[in-house]
């Protein structure tokens, strides 16, 4: 589970095998994604709360940036948590 934006960055790092060096930050996040690594790339939040929007908004806004930079290879989804009524 990604709880902080540190959490999402290692995890981010982790799954396109990225050299240890890689920038925690929306710079290097922005670097990766046009031209770092291997498109097409589809990034899924799921169960994303409000509170985590808000979290995780700069991640978000460059990621969306990235999509519109690059449509059709770059891709966000936001899933938000439902509450389920039993």
């Amino acid at each position: 589970m990604i709880r902080t934006t540190e959490d999402f960055y290692q995890q981010f790092r982790d799954k396109f095998s990225l050299f240890p060096a890689f920038g925690h930050n929306t710079d290097a996040l922005w670097d990766m994604l046009t031209g770092g690594i291997d498109l097409p790339v589809t990034l899924v939040f799921e169960h994303i709360t409000a509170r985590q929007r808000r979290l995780f908004s700069a991640v978000i806004a460059t990621c969306r940036d990235a999509e519109e930079e690059w449509p059709g290879d770059i891709q966000l989804i936001l899933t938000p948590l439902t509450m389920r009524a039993d």
